[in-house]
């Protein structure tokens, strides 16, 4: 089984430049590209015209759901 394994991280070693691992990259942004791709760019200059909406949004994200996750998980 030892052996098995050893030739597993031996195969997956050879697609990885310096630290960063080719099939791990490529799959991540496999997954970021779909939220991207829903974005409507052309709405984007109203939102930063509306600073109330601009803050609570960040608000949210930066602030909020970072609590109460840390506070959930503990």
């Amino acid at each position: 089984m030892y052996l098995i394994l050893e030739e597993i991280s031996a195969f997956w070693s050879k697609f990885q430049i310096g630290i960063t691992n080719i099939p791990i990259a490529i799959g991540l942004t496999l997954m970021i590209y779909p939220p991207l791709a829903k974005v409507h760019y052309k709405g984007l200059p109203a939102i930063f015209n509306n600073i109330k909406i601009l803050m609570l949004s960040l608000i949210q994200k930066w602030i909020t759901r970072p609590v109460s996750i840390f506070l959930l998980g503990s």
